[in-house]
C-alpha cells in the first residue's frame, strides 16, 4: 500500500536544508488544510506532487543550473564606475560574455543602472550585447529587486516559474549583496559570478564574496562554469557559441576569490 502522508512529510522535511520554502510550499499544495491525520493515505496524484517536491528540493540543494529556470541580472556596470572599481575590465568582460551566452541559450536578462543621471549608463562593451526587449531599469534602490522586477517573478509575471538568478556587476558588497539577500528571501537560488563582481576596494569584494557564499541557496561560480552547465552537452544548439566565447581573449589575471577567506 502507499505510505502514510505523515511519512512523506517527514521525507520532504529532510530535504529542507537549502530550499525550505520551495519544499514546504509544494508539500502544502499536496496537503489541503482539511487533511485529517497520519492515517490518511496518499492518492496517486499526491504521491506524484510530493515526489516532485523532493526532486525539486534536491536540485535546489546542489545548485544545478537549468536554462528554463534562469534569469541573468547585470547590476550597474556603468561609465562613471569604470575608473573606480577594482578590475572593472574583468567585470565588463564577464558581463558581456554572460549576456552573449544567455542570448544564445534563450535566457532572459535584466540590466539596471544606479542613478544614471550622475553615474552614466551601462558601458558600451556591455550594452552592445543587451538583446532587444531586455528591461534596462534606472534605480536608486541598492537592490535590483525593484517592485516592477518582483512582479515579473510573481504569478502571471513573465518570469514566473524562474527561480534561479545568475548575477554579475557592482558593487559586490552593496548592490550585488542586497540583491542576493532579497532574492534568497523570495526563495530564489542565487548564482554569484565571482569573475564578474567587484567593488572599489578589493577587500570589500573579498568580504562580500565570503558573506555571499554563506547565504542559504546561494552559490559561487565563474561565467564559463555557469554557461557550460546551462549548455549541458556538446550536442546543445548553443554549444558552439558558448565554446567560441570561452576561446576569446580575456583580461588577465582572472578575477577570482581569495582562498584565504
Amino acid at each position: 500500500p502507499p505510505r502514510p502522508f505523515a511519512r512523506v512529510i517527514r521525507m520532504a522535511l529532510l530535504l529542507r536544508t537549502a530550499a525550505a520554502r520551495p519544499v514546504c510550499s509544494l508539500v502544502r499544495a499536496a496537503a489541503p488544510a482539511a487533511r485529517p491525520t497520519s492515517t490518511h493515505w496518499l492518492t496517486g496524484n499526491e504521491v506524484h506532487i510530493t515526489r516532485a517536491a523532493a526532486t525539486h528540493a534536491n536540485a535546489m540543494a546542489v545548485g544545478k543550473l537549468d536554462a528554463s529556470r534562469c534569469v541573468l541580472f547585470v547590476c550597474d556596470v556603468q561609465e562613471r564606475f569604470a575608473p573606480l572599481i577594482h578590475r572593472f575590465d574583468a567585470v565588463a568582460h564577464t558581463s558581456a560574455q554572460l549576456l552573449r551566452g544567455c542570448n544564445a541559450l534563450g535566457i532572459p536578462a535584466l540590466v539596471t543602472e544606479q542613478y544614471p543621471k550622475a553615474l552614466g549608463h551601462t558601458v558600451p562593451e556591455v550594452s552592445s550585447h543587451v538583446a532587444d526587449g531586455t528591461p534596462v531599469l534606472e534605480k536608486t534602490l541598492f537592490s535590483m529587486v525593484l517592485p516592477e522586477v518582483a512582479q515579473r517573478f510573481d504569478a502571471g509575471g513573465e518570469w514566473n516559474g524562474r527561480d534561479q538568478v545568475i548575477i554579475c556587476g557592482i558593487e559586490s558588497h552593496v548592490c550585488v549583496m542586497q540583491t542576493a539577500l532579497d532574492l534568497a528571501e523570495r526563495g530564489c537560488e542565487v548564482h554569484v559570478v565571482v569573475d564578474g563582481v567587484s567593488s572599489q576596494r578589493s577587500e570589500e569584494r573579498q568580504v562580500a564574496l565570503n558573506r555571499l557564499n554563506r547565504i542559504p541557496g546561494a552559490f559561487l561560480c565563474t561565467w564559463e562554469m555557469a554557461l557550460f552547465q546551462l549548455c549541458g552537452h556538446a550536442k546543445h544548439d548553443a554549444f558552439k557559441q558558448i565554446s567560441a566565447l570561452a576561446k576569446e581573449d580575456r583580461p588577465r589575471p582572472m578575477l577570482c576569490m581569495d582562498s584565504a577567506l
